[in-house]
């Protein structure tokens, strides 16, 4: 089974010749499949978590481990690859390419790891159909309601068959009826697919739907 374990992890900021503790001798063991949820108030660090969690950022002190192999921060390349084929992002706002269509900014990461194909294509019309986008295909961007944006970044995260999905919070621009929609696909799609969700979110209804809930207090990360 994959699994992201971080040991002893810290993160601290220099401001105005100042360090500022934001995370704090955090340990952490996520399995393939499971579901995470981290909460906490607004500046409590739980992108900052995400982001290194995902090695998108370092840690000031601490090791993470996707599996047995530790991070190589030194190594951008090595850590690419790993997010490439291993690792699916959400973020509050979509960070579609404007000038692209739906199915074209869907098959960006398999076209970035030379995986593109028919085959490729195929799963790729699936998966909008599944997310009822299909219709949307050759659309751009502008033409879609936000909605639609956030069912075409999930498309993209999920296009390589990633054993881990990474959440800032996801629905926080959308209003309740498409962030329910949105949070129900998610679910759904983890279930079936095997794949962890690891989610920095507020929204206290979408909490109750993950395995694990931790909360981010004082640089300190705690079961609830």
């Amino acid at each position: 089974m994959n699994s992201i374990i971080c040991k002893n992890l810290s993160k601290s900021f220099s401001i105005d010749e100042e360090s500022l503790l934001v995370l704090d001798d955090i340990d952490l063991i996520i399995n393939q499949g499971e579901s995470l949820a981290i909460t906490g108030k607004s500046g409590s660090g739980k992108s900052t978590l995400l982001q290194i969690l995902a090695g998108l950022d370092f840690p000031t002190k601490g090791n993470i481990f996707f599996n047995k192999n530790e991070y190589q921060f030194n190594k951008p390349n090595t850590l690419r690859d790993l997010r490439l084929n291993n690792y699916g992002f959400v973020y509050q706002f979509h960070h579609l390419l404007d000038d692209l269509s739906v199915v074209e900014n869907i098959v960006i990461p398999s076209q970035l790891n030379g995986t593109y194909s028919d085959k490729l294509l195929n799963k790729a019309i699936n998966i909008m159909k599944s997310l009822d986008i299909f219709n949307r295909r050759n659309h751009l961007p502008w033409k879609l309601s936000g909605g639609e944006k956030q069912r075409t970044a999930i498309a993209r995260s999920i296009i390589n068959n990633p054993n881990f999905l990474f959440l800032d919070e996801p629905t926080g621009n959308l209003d309740n009826e498409n962030g329910r929609l949105i949070q129900e696909v998610l679910m759904k799609i983890s279930k079936e697919n095997n794949i962890a969700l690891i989610a920095a979110t507020h929204d206290n209804e979408f909490i109750k739907s993950f395995d694990r809930v931790y909360k981010l207090f004082n640089t300190k990360l705690n079961s609830v």
